[in-house]
């Protein structure tokens, strides 16, 4: 399945920010059964994925590499387990990964 963008998309504006955030209790099995792309088709600026239940290596690939979208998440966690993913329509300026204090990192 891909995403593709509508011509007639607005371009970014941060006064009109559309956000989804989703709990999606395991990615890897949402993805195999083709129920995560379809959020892409409501054109979200910002998609905040929670609970994926992967490791960072084993996100595929096509979920990296979202058509109109950047992609984050924390490659470098001690478990390699990610559990958040986020995916944004404009780069911001800055990522980083944590609050800062270890215990809850």
């Amino acid at each position: 399945m891909s995403v593709n963008r509508t011509m007639d998309q607005q371009p970014y504006d941060p006064m009109k920010c559309t956000i989804i955030s989703w709990n999606v209790n395991g990615l890897r099995q949402l993805h195999r059964m083709d129920q995560f792309l379809p959020v892409f088709r409501h054109n979200p600026d910002i998609v905040c994925v929670q609970e994926t239940k992967t490791a960072s290596d084993r996100i595929p690939r096509d979920l990296k590499k979202i058509h109109g979208y950047h992609c984050y998440f924390d490659e470098d966690h001690p478990d390699n387990l990610t559990e958040v993913i986020l995916y944004s329509r404009q780069e911001p300026d800055r990522v980083s990964f944590g609050f800062g204090n270890t215990p809850f990192d």
